[in-house]
């Protein structure tokens, strides 16, 4: 049993050893935090040209300046005298670490994770040491030098998977020497005297508890943050600025690298990396847009793009190569409602506090069951409350979407069919433009729609839900101010011609747009087309049907027309038609003067309404705009576009306006039958109405009878002497007469 006593000891070390080393913690460097060198007691030489970024000085000792500081120079005040002691607290609290393993002394060509790292004599570098964080930014680094430390030409400290230089701690008992053009990373917390020779660079800290400091045209930065100061080149210092602390900010003297700490871009900011860059945490702010250009590389540990209330979605347009460990997107949902959504990663697994749907267009309906999310394709999310954040993050072998997107279309259902929800990809704003539709012209059609909302929602939605249709033959869109530019994560819908695969691509022409979330910015047409837009408003929300002209396009239905995408019948909506296909954008290939056009209406959950024209563009001056109700046969002039016609109640119907494009001339539409002496329509003995034409009888004369809420009966064509037509019941009814080239409508009340 005694001779099992030993292992068991040490097994027990080495079990309490391991578990110190994911327990580290930075030491407290107290006033040295700020220093970028410094020495409690030496002489400070700041010889030829260097740059430092950080406060610098000595407590005893001469002092000569470098030949450009940003910070402050502190010789012996009380600054400095509070910073002599805490150095040597700083390497008092490294020295005393338990060492996690003794490390060969000859540190060139190893890799350490994270821990505490002893080299129990002298060490020299003659070459390059790894650093692995092993995907934790978190992760904190000792290495214990019991001696002095010396470099050779050109050595350098590489930091791998997130590792970062403000985590690495070098307590070196003896003198460390930087040789020329050599780079190292990490506070260094010497006994000895610190020399940095020829052109090398040092990303960290240089401080010592005594021996003196000797520069030799070298670059010195404690691992700093970096902001955006102004739109500009990544790689000209200039756009940016930097601090110690994420609290103080001063210009900087050079871009960022790898070596910061974090890198941000700010709000309407727009930097462009136009050299390959390195970042270690990189965060495009709400709001702010990064530009890669072709043939350059980004390589990122972190890659962050956030969104908020106020400013919206960073966006990124990757035009060369992006190489990220981890990225993560982010989309601020302001309300408990749906959103349509689509991820721009490619293997983002779906956040909880969420409900999650998909569409499936075999069979109209909507599925529940989502635990990942396809690029490409649109979904739902509806968040459990108000004022959500959902965020994409790539998960093992993921990337940010670029470049073919593969879409997979179905057309099979017998309702909605070849309607299937697709969404914006990518990290950017995308235009749906003529090169996209030519591209895929056989596989859908040119129209796509998305959802939106208009109003204030609070949990459980409110009844301002639309479509935004847009058609990219022509770039007509409705209602007025939709544009072909969707949001990032937009999902939207479009309608295959044939089942197969959809090809998104950069054709499709990304860019960086000021909006807010899942908002696409609106821009007018601004061409000389002639353009109707009749708009029906019920007091809560509104509905639009556009009529334009352009010389190629047919009156029958083609690609200058877009369909309606029929909402509930509980919503209100207006449309014209082309054969059979119910119309949102009818483009016709000239103005049809003086005759009816007509418009179909569904009235929804609503009981009172009123019809404008919300554009008229471009008519010729002598040409009104003319509503009709074809039930009252009431007709209202709605050419000025502020003029409102009023009416209720109402039920769906294919064809309850016209609008007529009148011209000076033409018949006035108030029919000459109306006070026809030779024309009566009575109630008889019977309840029923009857309808008596004197004099030679038409055979085109057509009755109709419709009830108060516009609902037609019944429809007879008129027989000589009168015509008997019955009702169901007591009420008020409308009698519509029609024929010889006039028409007029006559009330009768049955008791």
């Amino acid at each position: 049993m005694k001779r099992k006593l030993p292992f068991i000891v040490a097994t027990i070390i080495l079990f309490l050893t391991t578990t110190v080393s994911f327990g580290q913690t930075a030491p407290n460097l107290g006033a040295t935090s700020n220093f970028a060198l410094f020495t409690a007691v030496g002489a400070f030489n700041g010889d030829g040209a260097s740059t430092i970024t950080g406060d610098i000085g000595t407590n005893a000792g001469a002092f000569t300046g470098p030949g450009t500081l940003v910070g402050v120079s502190h010789v012996a005040d009380a600054v400095s005298a509070t910073a002599a002691t805490d150095v040597a607290t700083a390497y008092t609290d490294l020295y005393s670490r338990v060492h996690d393993d003794v490390i060969e002394i000859e540190l060139a060509g190893q890799t350490l994770n994270q821990g505490v790292h002893s080299t129990g004599a002298a060490a020299t570098l003659n070459g390059n040491l790894t650093l692995d964080g092993q995907g934790n930014p978190n992760a904190i680094f000792i290495i214990q030098i019991d001696g002095a430390l010396t470099t050779s030409t050109s050595s350098n400290i590489i930091l791998i998977n997130s590792a970062s230089p403000n985590n690495v701690y070098w307590q070196i008992n003896g003198q460390f020497d930087l040789d020329n053009n050599a780079v190292f990373r990490g506070t260094i917390v010497a006994n000895g005297a610190i020399n940095l020779l020829e052109g090398s660079k040092l990303f960290g800290r240089g401080l010592t508890k005594a021996g003196a400091i000797t520069l030799h045209n070298n670059t010195i930065t404690i691992p700093t943050y970096f902001r955006s100061q102004a739109s500009g080149d990544w790689n000209k210092k200039e756009t940016w600025q930097s601090s110690s602390d994420s609290i103080t900010w001063v210009d900087t003297v050079e871009f960022p690298t790898a070596d910061a700490i974090s890198i941000n871009i700010s709000n309407e900011h727009t930097v462009t990396i136009t050299d390959n860059s390195t970042a270690s945490i990189l965060t495009i702010n709400p709001g702010a847009h990064l530009t890669l250009n072709s043939g350059q590389t980004l390589t990122a540990t972190i890659f962050n793009i956030n969104s908020d209330a106020t400013n919206g979605t960073g966006t990124f347009l990757n035009n060369g190569t992006l190489n990220a460990t981890t990225t993560n997107v982010e989309q601020y949902l302001s309300s408990a409602r749906n959103w349509y959504v689509s991820s721009p990663v490619s293997n983002a697994l779906a956040p909880s506090g969420y409900t999650y749907y998909n569409y499936n267009e075999a069979g109209n309906n909507w599925g529940s069951t989502v635990t990942s999310f396809t690029k490409g394709v649109g979904y739902i999310a509806l968040p459990g409350s108000p004022g959500s954040t959902l965020t994409f993050t790539t998960q093992t072998g993921g990337t940010l979407n670029s470049g073919n997107v593969d879409v997979t279309l179905t057309k099979s259902g017998a309702t909605k069919t070849g309607f299937n929800l697709i969404g914006n990809p990518y990290p950017a704003h995308l235009t749906w433009t003529q090169t996209f539709v030519d591209n895929n012209s056989t596989r859908i059609e040119p129209t796509i729609w998305y959802r939106t909302n208009a109003g204030t929602v609070n949990n459980g939605g409110d009844a301002s839900w639309s479509f935004k249709t847009i058609n990219a033959s022509t770039g007509e869109a409705s209602p007025l101010g939709t544009t072909a530019i969707i949001p990032p994560m937009q999902a939207f819908w479009v309608r295959a011609v044939s089942a197969g695969t959809l090809t998104l691509n950069n054709d499709l022409t990304l860019s960086h747009q000021a909006s807010n979330p899942l908002k696409a910015p609106a821009i007018n047409n601004s061409d000389d087309r002639q353009r109707l837009r009749l708009q029906v408003n019920n007091g809560t929300s509104t509905d639009e049907a556009l009529i334009y002209f352009d010389a190629n396009a047919s009156n029958g239905y083609d690609r200058y027309d877009s369909p309606k995408f029929e909402d509930a019948t509980t919503a209100t909506q207006i449309y014209t038609t082309a054969g059979t296909e119910k119309l949102v954008i009818n483009g016709m290939n000239s103005i049809p003067l003086n005759t009816e056009i007509g418009f179909g209406f569904v009235p929804g959950n609503a009981a009172s309404f009123s019809i404008m024209a919300n554009e008229v563009s471009n008519l010729p001056s002598d040409v009104k705009v003319i509503l009709k109700d074809n039930v009252t046969l009431a007709e209202t002039d709605l050419t000025n576009g502020v003029t409102t016609y009023q009416f209720s109640p109402a039920t769906i119907t294919t064809d309850r306006f016209s609008i007529i494009f009148r011209t000076p001339g033409a018949v006035t539409g108030i029919p000459t039958a109306a006070n026809d002496p030779n024309l009566l329509v009575y109630r008889n003995a019977n309840n029923q109405i009857a309808v008596q034409i004197k004099g030679q009888l038409n055979d085109s004369y057509s009755l109709d009878v419709y009830n108060s809420v516009g609902q037609r009966l019944t429809s007879k064509q008129a027989t000589a002497g009168v015509t008997i037509m019955d009702v169901p019941q007591s009420g008020v009814y409308f009698v519509a007469i029609k024929g010889n080239g006039n028409e007029t409508t006559k009330k009768v009340v049955i008791n």
